[in-house]
C-alpha cells in the first residue's frame, strides 16, 4: 500500500469488494468527496477513482459510473 500511495503516476487497483472496503479505502487520506463504506457483492460496474494534485498529500474521491454493459447502474455503492 505504501507504493501505491507513493506512486506518481496512474495506479489501477483491482481487488476483491470487500478488502478494497474494509483494508484499502481506510488508508487512502481524502480530502474531497467521501468514499463508499459498503459494496454490494453484486455490482462490479463502479470505479472508485481518487485524484491527487502535484504537491498535494490527499486525495479528491469520484465515483465512476462508465456502464459499458445494458443493465450496469449509475446508482452510488453507499455507506
Amino acid at each position: 500500500m505504501k507504493a501505491i500511495l507513493a506512486s506518481k503516476g496512474v495506479v489501477l487497483l483491482c481487488w476483491e469488494h470487500k478488502a478494497i472496503i474494509s483494508d484499502i479505502l481506510p488508508l487512502i487520506p481524502v480530502s474531497k468527496g467521501t468514499p463508499p463504506t459498503k459494496w454490494e457483492g453484486s455490482r462490479f460496474d463502479v470505479v472508485l477513482r481518487f485524484e491527487r494534485a502535484k504537491g498535494d498529500d490527499k486525495f479528491a474521491f469520484k465515483e465512476l459510473f462508465p456502464k459499458l454493459l445494458f443493465g450496469d447502474s449509475s446508482k452510488p455503492l453507499g455507506g
